[in-house]
Formats: structure tokens, sequence, C-alpha cells
């Protein structure tokens, strides 16, 4: 066995809300065996957070009834930066694209990190910045997706082929 997949309403989520210790045990076992967690649930990725609040779930979780393949990621950011000390700027939305034109609904560690990692050491005051941007998995910059005038601005980084 390689894949553990679960549903969560009613068979690990009690009505309660909660999830049991004895099923949380036995997820961490699976997790130590080296098993890879999936859940998959009706519910959309913003009621997910019992998984990563109860079991420490980071890892994928097939959502939306089946509409959307999320990756819970811990804030792995969090630790490394100190907030108070960014100034306010502007919001910005930020879409991937893949070769196709889709959104890429889940961003791996690699997709977020390096832009938060980017953003942060350059300390870019306005979106427009985005479009120096080299991501190592090949996403650019499209200017004729993103919309740089809009509150708050909409980025579109595209992948190329």
């Amino acid at each position: 066995m390689r894949l553990v997949a679960s549903d969560i309403d009613g068979t690990i989520l009690g009505h309660d809300g909660k999830i049991s210790d004895r099923t949380v045990r036995a997820f961490h076992a699976c997790r130590d065996a080296g098993l890879e967690l999936v859940f998959v649930t009706g519910r959309p990725p913003r009621w997910l957070h019992p998984l990563q609040d109860q079991l420490g779930h980071t890892g994928t979780v097939i959502c939306s009834n089946g509409a959307v393949v999320w990756d819970l990621l811990p804030n792995e950011h969090a630790a490394a930066i100190d907030w108070t000390e960014l100034t306010p700027r502007r919001r910005v939305t930020v879409r991937f694209l893949d070769r196709s034109g889709r959104t890429v609904s889940h961003w791996n560690k690699l997709l977020k990190g390096s832009i938060v990692r980017w953003l942060l050491e350059g300390g870019f005051p306005d979106a427009s910045d985005l479009a120096d941007f080299d991501h190592p998995q090949g996403y650019r910059f499209d200017p004729a997706m993103s919309d740089l005038g809009a509150d708050p601005a909409v980025v579109v980084l595209r992948e190329l082929g």
C-alpha cells in the first residue's frame, strides 16, 4: 500500500467537528510508515481547517466535490519573516495558468515559495515588478491576461512550453 484516501465528514470528522485521538494516531502511524494521505470531500478549501488544526495534515485534499485538488501547505514562511516589519503594499492577486490556459488551482511549495521569496527579498513596491519574475518552473508574466490597474491588481503568470 502506498496511499490512504479518506472521506472527512462522518468518516474521520465526527458530528461535533472533532477528530478522535484514535483517528489522529492512526493517520500519524500511516504518515510515519511513509504512506501518502489524501482526503476527499465535498467541502470547499476554506472549510478544511480541521485537517490542518487537528491532524497537522499538509498534503493533498480533493475537495469541492472533486472539482479542486488542494495542497494544504504549512505556513512555512511565517517563521522566517517578521511580518510586523513589512511595509503595507497594494494587494495583488496572482494566478498561475498552465500551458493550455487553465488556472493551476493548487499551489505547490515551489510555485508559492519561489514567488514569496522573490517578493520579500526584492521588496518590490508594485505589481508591475512581477513582470521581471523568473519562476524556476517556467512561469512568466502574461501582460495580456494581467490587469495591473484593477483593485486588487491581477497578475497572471503563464507556464511556457
